[in-house]
């Protein structure tokens, strides 16, 4: 099942302030966006909110590669962008 064990969904999710570059999230990075892929999430965008995080945020956005595809592309087909980045300063 998706999140909170509802059914995973038909329409796309995008989830609008991940903070995947905090060092807490290091270890389990995979697994969360995994399970995201699971739940039926098409678009992760990484919250900067610093020069330096917001630069963390684009590396990470341009060179993580999943290790599960999403469920819209075919198998054999190249996979469409789920990682995007935010710059800000607050």
């Amino acid at each position: 099942g998706g999140f909170l064990g509802l059914p995973p969904s038909k329409v796309p999710i995008v989830d609008v302030g991940i903070n995947l570059t905090h060092k807490s999230f290091a270890k389990s990075l995979g697994d969360i966006v995994d399970r995201s892929i699971a739940a039926g999430v098409t678009t992760l965008i990484i919250t900067g909110t610093s020069e330096a995080g917001s630069e963390a945020a684009l590396k990470l956005a341009q060179t993580f590669k999943p290790k599960t595809p999403l469920a819209a592309a075919p198998p054999d087909a190249k996979q469409p962008r789920l990682l995007y980045s935010t710059a800000g300063v607050h």
